[in-house]
């Protein structure tokens, strides 16, 4: 399901417009890539946690230097129980 499916089903289920829906769930996504971002988490629960992960990892090769780490920046989603529970129900 892309966004585009999404936006219609929520809409038709909701009774709100695609545009109202769509502008809706924008919102959202900028919120969570915004405080995620900022180095908090968002815990919607039952659904999930977003999370942003720092990875410490050796250089690549090419730097005499061994002791030098290069870390990267990764968002984590950890499932919640009620979303795990329910995938469990359909499969």
């Amino acid at each position: 399901m892309n966004k585009k499916e999404l936006i219609l089903k929520v809409s038709k289920s909701t009774k709100m417009t695609q545009k109202e829906v769509n502008l809706v769930l924008t919102e959202v996504i900028e919120a969570i890539i915004e405080t995620v971002s900022k180095g908090m988490t968002v815990r919607l629960v039952g659904f999930g946690s977003f999370a942003l992960k720092t990875n410490k990892k050796n250089h690549l090769s090419g730097i005499k230097d061994s002791n030098k780490k290069v870390s990267n920046q990764v968002v984590k989603f950890s499932v919640g129980k009620f979303f795990k529970e329910n995938i469990a129900i359909f499969n």
